[in-house]
């Protein structure tokens, strides 16, 4: 590696997409290093709900997920750790219920969607080659009616934070987070039903 001293560290930043957290390493020595850039893969996600129309004004972001085939066990646990929330605006829709994001690296990503009066949707993409297609439905969901009470006196809680979450190859996702009224009560969702 042509330029690096002898005594110097080498080291590389990179991250597979804008929606992603930058990885940094660092090394002592240069042998064995490889610096690869590869190509950007365009997604396409086609947002429907459950009759098959698309789905206009959806936000969509993406987190990249893990392969549940390879082992990394301590990823587990990571997956309870709070993440960075992602960004918006990494996707455009391009027509009704078809948004387009030019600038992903390879990898797995789980892609969410969310619009006003459907549930929270979500699919996963293997972006291997130059384009990938995806196809995602948002589901109209159900309402949970959650009551937060004291547990020894039964009274109701105010102001408690209630939330649902959905653990998925990316980890912990919310699909839903109110704050209970006065008498302890808080209505979240639409929620997906969930198996």
């Amino acid at each position: 590696l042509e330029g690096v001293r002898e005594e110097g560290a080498i080291v590389a930043t990179a991250r597979r997409s804008r929606a992603e957290a930058w990885s940094t390493s660092v090394s002592p020595r240069i042998d064995g290093i490889l610096i690869e850039l590869e190509t950007l893969v365009e997604l396409t996600v086609l947002v429907k709900n459950e009759a098959g129309e698309p789905v206009s004004g959806a936000d969509l972001r993406l987190a990249p997920a893990r392969d549940p085939n390879k082992g990394m066990p301590f990823l587990g646990a990571a997956a309870f750790l709070p993440r960075p929330p992602a960004p918006t605006g990494t996707f455009t829709e391009v027509e009704p219920g078809r948004y387009v994001n030019a600038k992903l690296g390879a990898g797995t990503y789980e892609v969410a969607a969310r619009a006003a009066g459907y549930a929270p949707g979500f699919a996963e993409a293997r972006c291997t080659g130059e384009t990938l297609e995806v196809a995602l439905t948002m589901p109209a969901g159900r309402r949970l009616d959650v009551t937060v009470v004291e547990a020894g006196s039964k009274a109701p809680i105010e102001s408690a934070r209630a939330s649902v979450l959905r653990a998925s190859g990316a980890g912990l996702v919310k699909l839903a987070a109110k704050v209970t009224g006065a008498a302890g009560r808080a209505v979240l969702g639409p929620l997906p039903d969930l198996p």
